[in-house]
């Protein structure tokens, strides 16, 4: 089964290996993801908007 990494560009991923998501068949596994909108510095309390 073949696998995707999925990388924001982050220095951090390229230092220690770190990806913010990997999918790998019909799953997708997610990594240091929030809602925080650094556009208005804040993370709603609404789960479809953090989404």
């Amino acid at each position: 089964m073949k696998r995707k990494l999925i990388s924001s560009g982050s220095t951090f991923e390229e230092s220690i290996g770190y990806s913010r998501a990997v999918v790998q068949g019909d799953w997708v596994f997610v990594s240091g993801k929030t809602g925080y909108n650094y556009d208005d510095m804040i993370i709603s309390g609404d789960i479809v908007e953090q989404t």
